[in-house]
């Protein structure tokens, strides 16, 4: 489920994402100020664990655009506040795609450079005049994410201008990301972290990679699994020249 269901709003509908439900009544904020939007948001895992695990560096992102423009206004908040009301839209009433995100930055809310979106929900466009959004969002969790480490002949050091490749290819399938870091992101304490996957197991190849892309070394390829919604698996890596 990635639903986003606006419940009560009076505005005309330009257009709706599948599987979104649009009613409409005449509650509104009266405040002056400008419209708000209230959210209510479940949340569930996509894997076996009874649900996600809400932890710091999570947290829930309402968003609203203002239709073909970039212009709008996204409020974070901490994955555990599922009923909420944000500020008033900066931009006034107006036409506006509007969803909320599943986010983790490994460090909310302190560095927003690092936040990534875990999932997210279908959006929808509405009109919004000077009344309340109100907004149920339903969130399942189905990805996850590797992170690696890995050592060099035995050691944290890297040449300057290598990288690595971390190729992560559905077992049995053909599907597959390729992830490049420099090397010095896992080395020295660092974590490498993979864009997010689906759920699933995975055959992992991981190439050490020279200043012009010319493979180094590579180890024989390992079998990784993400079972739960927002899991970080480990990678440990040794590349051995």
């Amino acid at each position: 489920m990635k639903k986003l269901v606006l419940v009560a709003f009076v505005a005309a509908v330009a257009s709706q994402a599948a599987g979104c439900i649009i009613s409409s009544d005449d509650t509104g904020d009266d405040s002056g100020d400008g419209p708000r939007i209230t959210a209510t948001i479940e949340i569930f895992n996509g894997g076996p664990a009874p649900q996600i695990e809400c932890v710091e560096g999570d947290g829930l992102r309402v968003n609203a655009q203002l239709t073909g423009t970039s212009a709008g206004t996204s409020d974070v908040y901490n994955c555990d506040v599922v009923a909420l009301i944000t500020p008033p839209l900066e931009q006034g009433p107006g036409v506006y795609d509007v969803w909320v995100d599943y986010i983790n930055d490994r460090g909310f809310p302190n560095d927003p450079s690092q936040w990534v979106v875990v999932e997210t929900t279908d959006f929808v466009t509405a009109v919004i005049d000077a009344d309340d959004l109100d907004v149920e969002a339903e969130l399942t969790i189905n990805h996850g994410f590797f992170q690696a480490h890995w050592t060099i002949d035995g050691t944290e050091t890297c040449e300057a201008g290598e990288s690595v490749s971390i190729l992560a290819t559905v077992a049995g399938g053909s599907e597959a990301t390729d992830d490049i870091f420099d090397c010095a992101d896992g080395v020295s304490g660092g974590l490498a972290f993979t864009d997010r996957l689906l759920l699933d197991t995975y055959t992992i190849d991981a190439s050490l990679l020279d200043a012009n892309d010319v493979v180094i070394a590579s180890p024989p390829a390992v079998t990784g699994e993400i079972i739960d919604g927002n899991e970080y698996v480990d990678l440990d890596i040794s590349f051995e020249i």
